[in-house]
Protein backbone atom coordinates (compact mmCIF):
# COMPACT_ATOMS: atom_id res chain seq x y z
CA UNK A 1 0.00 0.00 0.00
CA UNK A 2 1.02 3.25 -0.75
CA UNK A 3 2.02 5.89 1.84
CA UNK A 4 1.13 9.58 1.49
CA UNK A 5 4.50 10.93 1.18
CA UNK A 6 5.41 8.43 -1.92
CA UNK A 7 2.45 9.43 -3.76
CA UNK A 8 4.61 12.95 -4.93
CA UNK A 9 6.95 10.96 -6.26
CA UNK A 10 4.89 8.76 -8.60
CA UNK A 11 2.73 11.37 -10.39
CA UNK A 12 3.83 12.78 -13.53
CA UNK A 13 2.10 15.29 -15.90
CA UNK A 14 1.57 13.51 -19.07
CA UNK A 15 -0.66 16.59 -20.80
CA UNK A 16 -0.12 17.56 -24.39
CA UNK A 17 -1.45 20.34 -26.51
CA UNK A 18 -2.60 20.03 -29.89
CA UNK A 19 -4.42 22.58 -31.62
CA UNK A 20 -4.51 24.67 -28.71
CA UNK A 21 -6.29 21.99 -27.24
CA UNK A 22 -5.17 20.79 -23.97
CA UNK A 23 -5.19 17.15 -23.71
CA UNK A 24 -4.75 14.54 -20.85
CA UNK A 25 -2.04 12.43 -22.98
CA UNK A 26 -1.01 12.63 -25.80
CA UNK A 27 -2.44 9.39 -27.36
CA UNK A 28 -5.13 10.50 -30.13
CA UNK A 29 -7.29 7.96 -31.74
CA UNK A 30 -6.87 8.96 -35.77
CA UNK A 31 -9.67 8.82 -38.40
CA UNK A 32 -10.47 5.42 -39.36
CA UNK A 33 -13.21 2.15 -38.31
CA UNK A 34 -12.71 2.86 -34.85
CA UNK A 35 -13.91 6.86 -34.94
CA UNK A 36 -16.24 5.84 -37.86
CA UNK A 37 -19.46 5.80 -34.86
CA UNK A 38 -20.59 7.77 -31.86
CA UNK A 39 -20.51 4.50 -30.17
CA UNK A 40 -17.21 3.41 -30.79
CA UNK A 41 -15.77 6.78 -30.08
CA UNK A 42 -17.41 6.38 -26.58
CA UNK A 43 -15.49 3.10 -26.03
CA UNK A 44 -12.37 4.76 -26.81
CA UNK A 45 -12.89 7.67 -24.47
CA UNK A 46 -13.62 4.99 -22.09
CA UNK A 47 -10.36 3.39 -22.95
CA UNK A 48 -8.47 6.37 -22.35
CA UNK A 49 -8.03 7.75 -26.02
CA UNK A 50 -6.95 12.06 -25.26
CA UNK A 51 -9.10 12.67 -28.42
CA UNK A 52 -10.35 11.52 -31.26
CA UNK A 53 -10.62 12.30 -34.79
CA UNK A 54 -13.68 11.69 -36.89
CA UNK A 55 -14.00 10.02 -40.18
CA UNK A 56 -14.04 12.62 -42.79
CA UNK A 57 -16.79 14.92 -44.82
CA UNK A 58 -16.13 15.89 -47.62
CA UNK A 59 -17.78 18.39 -49.85
CA UNK A 60 -20.30 18.53 -52.01
CA UNK A 61 -17.70 20.21 -55.09
CA UNK A 62 -15.95 16.95 -54.76
CA UNK A 63 -18.80 15.06 -56.11
CA UNK A 64 -19.82 17.83 -58.83
CA UNK A 65 -15.92 18.30 -59.99
CA UNK A 66 -14.79 14.42 -60.27
CA UNK A 67 -17.48 11.93 -59.90
CA UNK A 68 -21.02 12.19 -62.46
CA UNK A 69 -22.23 9.28 -59.73
CA UNK A 70 -22.12 9.45 -55.90
CA UNK A 71 -22.22 5.66 -55.35
CA UNK A 72 -18.94 6.03 -57.45
CA UNK A 73 -17.47 7.16 -54.15
CA UNK A 74 -19.17 6.19 -51.28
CA UNK A 75 -20.05 3.04 -51.89
CA UNK A 76 -18.47 1.14 -48.91
CA UNK A 77 -16.51 -2.31 -50.11
CA UNK A 78 -17.53 -5.40 -48.06
CA UNK A 79 -15.61 -6.90 -46.69
CA UNK A 80 -13.69 -3.44 -46.15
CA UNK A 81 -11.15 -4.84 -44.07
CA UNK A 82 -8.80 -8.29 -44.36
CA UNK A 83 -6.42 -9.51 -41.17
CA UNK A 84 -3.43 -10.64 -42.45
CA UNK A 85 -0.28 -12.13 -40.44
CA UNK A 86 2.92 -11.07 -40.76
CA UNK A 87 3.78 -13.93 -43.84
CA UNK A 88 0.54 -12.31 -45.22
CA UNK A 89 -0.92 -15.74 -46.13
CA UNK A 90 -3.13 -16.39 -42.95
CA UNK A 91 -6.46 -16.21 -44.73
CA UNK A 92 -4.79 -15.08 -47.95
CA UNK A 93 -3.08 -17.48 -50.28
CA UNK A 94 -1.25 -17.12 -53.27
CA UNK A 95 -2.16 -19.09 -56.53
CA UNK A 96 0.94 -22.06 -55.20
CA UNK A 97 2.26 -23.31 -58.76
CA UNK A 98 1.96 -26.71 -58.15
CA UNK A 99 4.93 -28.12 -60.34
CA UNK A 100 8.45 -27.59 -60.63
CA UNK A 101 9.26 -24.06 -62.15
CA UNK A 102 10.42 -20.49 -61.32
CA UNK A 103 7.37 -18.40 -61.52
CA UNK A 104 7.16 -14.18 -60.69
CA UNK A 105 4.73 -12.94 -58.39
CA UNK A 106 1.64 -11.80 -59.10
CA UNK A 107 2.22 -7.61 -60.86
CA UNK A 108 -0.74 -4.97 -59.59
CA UNK A 109 -1.86 -3.10 -62.87
CA UNK A 110 -0.14 0.31 -63.24
CA UNK A 111 2.53 -0.56 -60.38
CA UNK A 112 6.02 -1.50 -60.97
CA UNK A 113 6.63 -3.26 -57.13
CA UNK A 114 4.77 -6.65 -57.35
CA UNK A 115 1.82 -7.33 -54.55
CA UNK A 116 3.10 -10.07 -52.64
CA UNK A 117 6.17 -7.42 -52.39
CA UNK A 118 3.97 -4.94 -50.88
CA UNK A 119 2.63 -7.51 -48.29
CA UNK A 120 5.86 -8.08 -47.31
CA UNK A 121 6.47 -4.68 -46.69
CA UNK A 122 3.24 -3.69 -44.97
CA UNK A 123 3.24 -6.76 -42.64
CA UNK A 124 6.25 -5.63 -40.98
CA UNK A 125 4.20 -2.31 -40.04
CA UNK A 126 2.94 -3.97 -37.40
CA UNK A 127 4.17 -5.13 -33.88
CA UNK A 128 3.95 -8.91 -33.10
CA UNK A 129 2.51 -10.73 -33.06
CA UNK A 130 2.82 -9.33 -36.67
CA UNK A 131 -0.77 -8.72 -37.87
CA UNK A 132 -2.77 -5.95 -40.31
CA UNK A 133 -5.60 -4.76 -41.55
CA UNK A 134 -5.24 -3.70 -44.91
CA UNK A 135 -8.72 -2.04 -46.65
CA UNK A 136 -10.56 0.59 -47.58
CA UNK A 137 -12.21 3.55 -46.06
CA UNK A 138 -14.89 5.69 -46.51
CA UNK A 139 -16.13 9.23 -46.31
CA UNK A 140 -19.16 10.78 -45.11
CA UNK A 141 -20.73 13.12 -47.19
CA UNK A 142 -23.77 15.13 -45.94
CA UNK A 143 -24.37 18.17 -43.83
CA UNK A 144 -27.17 16.99 -41.39
CA UNK A 145 -25.49 13.12 -40.57
CA UNK A 146 -22.14 14.57 -40.15
CA UNK A 147 -23.29 17.09 -38.04
CA UNK A 148 -25.71 14.97 -35.82
CA UNK A 149 -22.20 12.70 -35.82
CA UNK A 150 -19.88 15.18 -34.32
CA UNK A 151 -22.47 16.15 -31.89
CA UNK A 152 -23.50 12.76 -30.62
CA UNK A 153 -19.76 11.84 -30.54
CA UNK A 154 -19.48 14.33 -27.83
CA UNK A 155 -21.85 14.21 -25.74
CA UNK A 156 -20.96 10.37 -25.54
CA UNK A 157 -17.27 11.43 -25.12
CA UNK A 158 -17.23 14.48 -22.76
CA UNK A 159 -17.58 12.64 -19.31
CA UNK A 160 -14.25 11.50 -20.02
CA UNK A 161 -12.13 13.92 -20.66
CA UNK A 162 -11.84 13.24 -24.26
CA UNK A 163 -11.61 15.73 -27.13
CA UNK A 164 -13.53 15.52 -30.59
CA UNK A 165 -11.51 16.78 -33.89
CA UNK A 166 -13.81 17.05 -37.34
CA UNK A 167 -12.20 15.58 -40.46
CA UNK A 168 -12.89 17.57 -43.51
CA UNK A 169 -12.37 18.42 -47.27
CA UNK A 170 -12.76 20.37 -50.21
CA UNK A 171 -11.82 21.03 -53.46
CA UNK A 172 -12.93 24.78 -54.05
CA UNK A 173 -13.31 27.65 -52.19
CA UNK A 174 -17.08 27.01 -52.09
CA UNK A 175 -16.39 23.60 -50.91
CA UNK A 176 -14.65 24.81 -47.99
CA UNK A 177 -17.52 27.12 -46.94
CA UNK A 178 -19.72 24.62 -46.72
CA UNK A 179 -17.27 22.55 -44.42
CA UNK A 180 -16.32 25.44 -42.07
CA UNK A 181 -19.75 26.55 -41.83
CA UNK A 182 -21.03 22.74 -40.52
CA UNK A 183 -17.74 22.51 -38.05
CA UNK A 184 -18.44 25.73 -36.21
CA UNK A 185 -22.84 24.85 -35.76
CA UNK A 186 -21.05 21.60 -34.13
CA UNK A 187 -19.45 20.93 -30.67
CA UNK A 188 -16.37 20.05 -32.38
CA UNK A 189 -13.51 20.52 -30.25
CA UNK A 190 -11.34 21.48 -33.40
CA UNK A 191 -11.08 20.88 -36.93
CA UNK A 192 -8.66 18.79 -39.40
CA UNK A 193 -8.60 19.87 -42.99
CA UNK A 194 -7.16 17.41 -45.21
CA UNK A 195 -5.52 19.24 -48.10
CA UNK A 196 -4.66 16.11 -49.85
CA UNK A 197 -7.31 13.11 -49.68
CA UNK A 198 -5.53 10.62 -51.29
CA UNK A 199 -8.53 9.35 -53.13
CA UNK A 200 -9.58 12.47 -55.00
CA UNK A 201 -6.71 15.07 -55.23
CA UNK A 202 -6.96 18.87 -55.11
CA UNK A 203 -7.64 21.91 -56.30
CA UNK A 204 -5.20 24.01 -58.49
CA UNK A 205 -7.09 27.56 -57.78
CA UNK A 206 -4.60 29.18 -61.07
CA UNK A 207 -6.08 26.39 -63.04
CA UNK A 208 -9.44 25.61 -61.60
CA UNK A 209 -8.90 22.40 -62.60
CA UNK A 210 -8.80 19.14 -59.95
CA UNK A 211 -5.39 17.80 -59.91
CA UNK A 212 -3.51 14.77 -58.14
CA UNK A 213 -1.13 16.56 -55.52
CA UNK A 214 2.20 14.77 -55.52
CA UNK A 215 4.37 16.52 -57.74
CA UNK A 216 2.68 19.68 -58.52
CA UNK A 217 4.75 22.54 -57.58
CA UNK A 218 1.82 24.60 -56.60
CA UNK A 219 0.51 22.56 -53.52
CA UNK A 220 2.28 24.64 -50.90
CA UNK A 221 0.57 27.41 -52.37
CA UNK A 222 -2.82 25.56 -52.35
CA UNK A 223 -2.07 24.41 -49.00
CA UNK A 224 -1.74 28.46 -47.64
CA UNK A 225 -4.25 29.88 -49.34
CA UNK A 226 -7.20 27.05 -48.77
CA UNK A 227 -5.79 27.17 -44.92
CA UNK A 228 -5.95 30.83 -44.85
CA UNK A 229 -9.18 31.32 -46.41
CA UNK A 230 -10.29 28.42 -43.53
CA UNK A 231 -9.04 30.11 -40.44
CA UNK A 232 -10.97 33.13 -41.54
CA UNK A 233 -13.87 31.44 -41.14
CA UNK A 234 -13.68 28.71 -38.19
CA UNK A 235 -14.84 28.96 -34.85
CA UNK A 236 -12.07 26.42 -34.32
CA UNK A 237 -8.36 25.63 -33.65
CA UNK A 238 -7.68 24.15 -37.23
CA UNK A 239 -5.19 21.69 -38.04
CA UNK A 240 -3.90 20.91 -41.59
CA UNK A 241 -3.10 17.13 -42.77
CA UNK A 242 -0.39 17.07 -45.26
CA UNK A 243 0.45 14.59 -47.67
CA UNK A 244 3.74 12.63 -46.70
CA UNK A 245 4.58 11.61 -50.58
CA UNK A 246 5.01 15.68 -51.85
CA UNK A 247 9.00 16.19 -52.15
CA UNK A 248 9.13 19.34 -50.70
CA UNK A 249 7.89 18.02 -47.59
CA UNK A 250 9.18 21.29 -45.59
CA UNK A 251 7.26 23.57 -48.05
CA UNK A 252 3.98 23.02 -47.33
CA UNK A 253 4.26 22.51 -43.33
CA UNK A 254 5.81 26.15 -43.62
CA UNK A 255 2.60 26.87 -45.92
CA UNK A 256 0.11 26.20 -43.19
CA UNK A 257 2.01 27.23 -40.38
CA UNK A 258 1.71 30.86 -42.16
CA UNK A 259 -1.55 31.10 -42.77
CA UNK A 260 -2.36 30.21 -39.20
CA UNK A 261 -3.26 26.50 -38.90
CA UNK A 262 -2.32 25.91 -34.87
CA UNK A 263 -1.30 22.69 -36.02
CA UNK A 264 -0.11 19.97 -38.71
CA UNK A 265 -1.05 16.15 -39.22
CA UNK A 266 2.06 14.44 -41.01
CA UNK A 267 2.57 10.72 -41.37
CA UNK A 268 0.15 7.72 -42.83
CA UNK A 269 3.24 6.34 -46.31
CA UNK A 270 5.90 8.14 -47.25
CA UNK A 271 7.09 7.61 -50.43
CA UNK A 272 10.22 5.97 -50.14
CA UNK A 273 11.49 8.46 -52.80
CA UNK A 274 10.97 11.50 -50.57
CA UNK A 275 14.47 12.79 -49.30
CA UNK A 276 13.09 12.54 -45.59
CA UNK A 277 15.83 11.57 -43.86
CA UNK A 278 14.92 8.43 -41.95
CA UNK A 279 15.75 8.19 -38.09
CA UNK A 280 15.73 5.02 -36.01
CA UNK A 281 15.60 6.06 -32.27
CA UNK A 282 16.64 4.25 -29.35
CA UNK A 283 14.41 5.49 -26.88
CA UNK A 284 16.65 4.17 -24.15
CA UNK A 285 19.88 5.89 -25.13
CA UNK A 286 18.85 8.49 -27.32
CA UNK A 287 21.07 7.09 -30.15
CA UNK A 288 20.45 7.43 -33.70
CA UNK A 289 21.04 4.44 -36.18
CA UNK A 290 19.96 1.01 -36.65
CA UNK A 291 19.90 -1.50 -34.04
CA UNK A 292 20.06 -4.73 -33.50
CA UNK A 293 16.71 -6.04 -32.04
CA UNK A 294 14.77 -3.09 -33.06
CA UNK A 295 12.16 -4.11 -35.32
CA UNK A 296 13.09 -2.76 -38.20
CA UNK A 297 14.23 -4.65 -41.44
CA UNK A 298 17.53 -4.46 -43.37
CA UNK A 299 16.99 -1.50 -45.62
CA UNK A 300 14.41 1.03 -44.19
CA UNK A 301 11.96 0.21 -47.60
CA UNK A 302 11.10 -3.02 -46.33
CA UNK A 303 9.80 -1.44 -42.67
CA UNK A 304 7.74 0.62 -40.11
CA UNK A 305 6.91 4.34 -41.58
CA UNK A 306 8.12 5.70 -38.20
CA UNK A 307 11.37 6.09 -39.28
CA UNK A 308 10.51 8.50 -41.99
CA UNK A 309 7.68 10.15 -39.83
CA UNK A 310 10.46 11.09 -37.31
CA UNK A 311 13.00 12.14 -39.59
CA UNK A 312 10.33 14.19 -41.31
CA UNK A 313 9.47 15.69 -37.70
CA UNK A 314 12.63 16.44 -36.51
CA UNK A 315 13.52 18.63 -39.43
CA UNK A 316 9.84 20.57 -39.19
CA UNK A 317 11.63 21.50 -35.42
CA UNK A 318 15.10 22.41 -36.79
CA UNK A 319 13.86 24.43 -39.42
CA UNK A 320 11.40 26.16 -37.13
CA UNK A 321 8.23 24.52 -37.67
CA UNK A 322 6.49 25.68 -33.71
CA UNK A 323 3.38 25.18 -34.30
CA UNK A 324 1.64 20.95 -32.97
CA UNK A 325 2.12 18.45 -34.62
CA UNK A 326 0.57 15.04 -35.07
CA UNK A 327 2.64 12.30 -35.88
CA UNK A 328 1.01 9.21 -37.50
CA UNK A 329 2.19 6.05 -39.13
CA UNK A 330 3.40 2.83 -38.55
CA UNK A 331 3.21 2.96 -34.58
CA UNK A 332 3.24 -0.63 -33.14
CA UNK A 333 3.99 -0.19 -29.60
CA UNK A 334 4.52 2.57 -26.89
CA UNK A 335 8.26 3.08 -27.86
CA UNK A 336 7.00 3.86 -31.62
CA UNK A 337 5.20 6.42 -29.47
CA UNK A 338 8.21 7.93 -27.28
CA UNK A 339 10.44 7.84 -30.67
CA UNK A 340 7.68 10.25 -32.19
CA UNK A 341 7.41 12.54 -29.51
CA UNK A 342 11.07 12.76 -29.06
CA UNK A 343 11.73 13.26 -32.59
CA UNK A 344 9.37 16.63 -31.90
CA UNK A 345 5.32 15.42 -32.25
CA UNK A 346 3.19 17.08 -29.80
CA UNK A 347 0.51 14.15 -30.18
CA UNK A 348 0.65 10.86 -32.22
CA UNK A 349 -2.50 9.68 -33.97
CA UNK A 350 -2.79 6.08 -34.04
CA UNK A 351 -5.20 3.78 -36.58
CA UNK A 352 -4.08 0.35 -37.35
CA UNK A 353 -2.46 -0.74 -33.90
CA UNK A 354 -6.00 -0.22 -32.10
CA UNK A 355 -7.79 -1.90 -34.41
CA UNK A 356 -5.77 -5.04 -34.51
CA UNK A 357 -4.61 -4.72 -30.80
CA UNK A 358 -8.01 -3.09 -29.77
CA UNK A 359 -8.58 -0.05 -27.66
CA UNK A 360 -7.12 -1.12 -24.61
CA UNK A 361 -3.81 -0.17 -26.31
CA UNK A 362 -4.30 3.45 -25.07
CA UNK A 363 -4.11 2.51 -21.49
CA UNK A 364 -1.30 -0.18 -22.09
CA UNK A 365 0.51 2.78 -23.71
CA UNK A 366 0.18 5.20 -21.32
CA UNK A 367 1.26 3.08 -18.61
CA UNK A 368 4.17 2.32 -20.17
CA UNK A 369 5.09 5.75 -20.98
CA UNK A 370 4.28 6.97 -17.25
CA UNK A 371 7.06 3.83 -16.36
CA UNK A 372 9.69 4.97 -19.04
CA UNK A 373 9.39 8.89 -17.47
CA UNK A 374 10.09 7.30 -14.10
CA UNK A 375 12.63 6.00 -14.59
CA UNK A 376 14.05 8.56 -16.81
CA UNK A 377 13.33 11.49 -14.34
CA UNK A 378 11.01 13.23 -16.91
CA UNK A 379 7.96 14.72 -14.58
CA UNK A 380 6.22 16.67 -17.83
CA UNK A 381 6.07 15.76 -21.47
CA UNK A 382 8.29 18.91 -22.19
CA UNK A 383 10.98 17.42 -20.57
CA UNK A 384 11.92 15.34 -23.46
CA UNK A 385 9.28 16.29 -26.13
CA UNK A 386 11.72 17.18 -29.33
CA UNK A 387 15.46 16.48 -27.54
CA UNK A 388 16.22 14.16 -30.44
CA UNK A 389 15.60 17.11 -33.18
CA UNK A 390 18.82 18.69 -32.58
CA UNK A 391 21.80 19.01 -35.49
CA UNK A 392 24.49 17.09 -32.70
CA UNK A 393 21.64 14.37 -32.18
CA UNK A 394 20.99 13.82 -35.72
CA UNK A 395 24.68 13.74 -36.84
CA UNK A 396 25.24 9.80 -36.98
CA UNK A 397 28.66 8.41 -36.78
CA UNK A 398 28.43 5.43 -39.42
CA UNK A 399 30.89 3.06 -38.19
CA UNK A 400 28.94 3.22 -35.03
CA UNK A 401 26.03 1.41 -37.02
CA UNK A 402 27.83 -1.16 -38.44
CA UNK A 403 24.19 -3.05 -38.84
CA UNK A 404 23.30 -0.46 -41.57
CA UNK A 405 26.02 -1.53 -43.72
CA UNK A 406 25.75 -4.89 -46.00
CA UNK A 407 27.94 -7.52 -45.27
CA UNK A 408 28.43 -7.19 -49.17
CA UNK A 409 30.08 -3.77 -48.55
CA UNK A 410 31.82 -4.89 -45.68
CA UNK A 411 29.40 -4.78 -42.96
CA UNK A 412 28.81 -6.95 -40.00
CA UNK A 413 27.23 -10.09 -40.97
CA UNK A 414 23.57 -10.93 -39.53
CA UNK A 415 23.22 -13.06 -36.74
CA UNK A 416 20.71 -15.05 -38.78
CA UNK A 417 20.49 -17.26 -41.54
CA UNK A 418 17.93 -18.64 -43.91
CA UNK A 419 16.94 -22.40 -43.41
CA UNK A 420 15.45 -24.35 -45.87
CA UNK A 421 12.93 -27.22 -45.51
CA UNK A 422 13.58 -29.49 -48.40
CA UNK A 423 9.97 -31.44 -47.23
CA UNK A 424 8.11 -28.32 -47.91
CA UNK A 425 9.95 -26.85 -50.68
CA UNK A 426 7.64 -26.85 -53.89
CA UNK A 427 10.55 -24.86 -56.22
CA UNK A 428 8.32 -22.05 -56.69
CA UNK A 429 10.76 -19.94 -57.15
CA UNK A 430 9.01 -16.50 -55.47
CA UNK A 431 12.13 -16.14 -52.88
CA UNK A 432 14.37 -16.14 -55.81
CA UNK A 433 11.84 -13.48 -57.31
CA UNK A 434 11.64 -11.40 -54.11
CA UNK A 435 15.04 -11.63 -52.60
CA UNK A 436 16.58 -8.12 -53.01
CA UNK A 437 20.15 -9.19 -52.65
CA UNK A 438 20.07 -11.40 -55.35
CA UNK A 439 21.58 -14.07 -52.74
CA UNK A 440 19.11 -16.69 -54.16
CA UNK A 441 19.15 -19.04 -56.78
CA UNK A 442 17.37 -22.06 -57.99
CA UNK A 443 19.55 -24.91 -58.61
CA UNK A 444 18.34 -28.07 -59.68
CA UNK A 445 14.84 -28.86 -57.75
CA UNK A 446 15.93 -26.50 -54.16
CA UNK A 447 16.82 -22.60 -53.78
CA UNK A 448 20.45 -22.23 -52.68
CA UNK A 449 20.84 -19.20 -50.67
CA UNK A 450 24.48 -17.72 -51.03
CA UNK A 451 25.06 -16.70 -47.50
CA UNK A 452 27.99 -13.93 -47.69
CA UNK A 453 25.49 -11.55 -49.61
CA UNK A 454 22.18 -12.54 -47.82
CA UNK A 455 21.06 -9.97 -45.37
CA UNK A 456 18.40 -11.84 -43.38
CA UNK A 457 15.93 -9.17 -44.32
CA UNK A 458 13.17 -11.89 -44.06
CA UNK A 459 11.65 -11.04 -47.75
CA UNK A 460 11.87 -14.90 -49.10
CA UNK A 461 10.40 -16.32 -45.63
CA UNK A 462 7.62 -13.82 -46.14
CA UNK A 463 6.43 -14.75 -49.60
CA UNK A 464 7.21 -18.54 -49.25
CA UNK A 465 3.86 -19.61 -49.70
CA UNK A 466 4.70 -23.23 -47.84
CA UNK A 467 6.86 -21.89 -45.10
CA UNK A 468 9.66 -23.67 -46.24
CA UNK A 469 11.79 -20.98 -45.23
CA UNK A 470 12.76 -19.92 -41.47
CA UNK A 471 15.23 -18.14 -39.47
CA UNK A 472 17.75 -19.94 -37.58
CA UNK A 473 20.89 -18.82 -35.39
CA UNK A 474 23.94 -18.13 -37.84
CA UNK A 475 26.81 -20.78 -36.50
Amino acid sequence: MLEPEDLPKLVFDMRATYAGLILKNPLVLGAGPSTATPRICQKAAQAGWAAVVLKGNTADDIIQKVYKDPKDVFKIPRPAYKLLDGRGLKDWKPDIPRVAGSRPPKRRAGKTEPLDYQLAYNNQSISSPYTLFSGIGNYFNGDEKYLWYINETKRLVQPYDCKVVANVTAYTEEGWVQQIALVNKSKADAVELVMAPPAYGCFDYRNQTVVRPEFLDIFPEIVERATLFCVGRSEKPVSVKLPPYYPDFMAPAKAAERAGARAIHFGDCPSVTSPIPAIVLDPDSLKIGLFPGQPYGATLTQCSAVPYICGAIAQFRLNGVSIDIAGCGGVRDYQDVLRLLLCGASIVEIVTAALVDGLDIASDYTASIYDWMEEKGHKTLKDFNGIAATAEKLRVEPREFVYEVAQAAGGAAPSQRIVLNEKLCINCGWCECACPEMAIETKGKLPVTNAEVCEVCGLCVAVCPMKALTFSPRV
